[in-house]
């Protein structure tokens, strides 16, 4: 058993032999079972009044049962189970934790991504949109997100191209 940090929080990994939810019933421990997404087996759950809550994956031995059980206090700042467990597999592995995404970030990945694909149906028939039409596009669909100088002026953006960042201030 070792414990990890998943954006600061405690998250302490561990290989068991059996079914977890077996653990929860022989131990009289009533748990639910969110339905968040249909690859994930989460499992929430209290222990003497500290809620806790359980990601398990089952592990692919031969011959044998287990699973790699991710248990914290704590739901991941980003809602994402499935990223917690990707950082804690990273870090296992020796990497440095992951560090949250902010809200900008996420939405501007959201619009670029959108934005490239535009831009390669675009291509097949032209040359690529210059560098200013996809900052136009990118603070275009800012104003949709709800996103206007003020607010991108306020917003933490310490994961985004400082470059890129003062583009859209100029252009917004």
């Amino acid at each position: 058993m070792k414990t990890f940090k998943h954006y600061g929080i405690d998250v302490t990994r561990q290989i068991i032999e059996t079914e977890f939810y077996k653990t929860l019933v022989k131990n009289n421990i009533p748990y639910t079972e969110p339905a968040c997404s249909p690859d994930l087996n989460l499992y929430v759950y209290s222990v003497d009044g500290v809620n806790k809550y359980a990601v398990v994956k089952p592990l692919s031995i031969p011959d044998d049962y287990a699973e790699v059980v991710y248990i914290t206090t704590s739901i991941p700042e980003d809602l994402d189970f499935n990223m917690l467990v990707q950082d804690v597999e990273s870090q296992n592995n020796g990497e440095e934790p992951m560090q949250p995404k902010t809200k900008l970030k996420l939405v501007l990945d959201t619009i670029l991504f959108q934005i490239d694909n535009e831009v390669k149906a675009f291509a097949a028939k032209a040359d690529l949109l210059p560098d200013e039409e996809i900052i136009s596009q990118t603070v275009i669909a800012l104003s949709a997100y709800g996103y206007d100088r003020h607010k991108l002026m306020h917003s933490a953006h310490s994961d985004i191209n400082a470059d890129f960042y003062a583009k859209l201030l100029d252009a917004i």
